[in-house]
């Protein structure tokens, strides 16, 4: 199930957060822990990851677009709207399929939103250093 291989994915090159290296946060785990496996428990937990880590992703595209000039504003606001389209499509599952495919598509976005959220930590961290 695509939620375990969250939990222990780092993602290479770029600055992680201060204490967790995949940018999932230790109570994620712990909060998968005491699930059970049990669907509704497993979904609680996404869902408590996914508002944290949309969270960190706003706040660096926005700390990001207030480091960069008008030319690279336009190309983040660009690559975010195609990161989104391929995470949305990526990510997707059939209404008609069952909870295990719902949870997967969860995980997924889950996966995806806390990788570009570490991305653009990592670039404005090199921003900050190139001034």
């Amino acid at each position: 199930m695509a939620i375990f291989l969250l939990s222990g994915a780092a993602i290479a090159g770029d600055a992680p957060p201060p204490c967790e290296t995949s940018g999932l946060r230790d109570s994620y785990t712990a909060c998968l822990g005491t699930t059970n496996a049990v669907t509704s428990a497993l979904q609680t937990c996404i869902d408590d990851e996914l508002v944290y880590q949309n969270q960190r992703l706003n706040e660096a595209y926005i700390a990001l677009m207030a480091a960069l000039d008008k030319t690279g504003q336009g190309t983040l606001r660009d690559s975010e709207s195609k990161w989104m389209a391929f995470r949305d499509s990526n990510c997707q599952a059939d209404p008609q399929e069952g909870q295990g495919q719902q949870l997967d598509a969860k995980s997924c976005v889950l996966g995806e939103t806390t990788r570009q959220a570490t991305r653009l930590e990592g670039r404005l961290f090199r921003a900050s250093l190139s001034k």
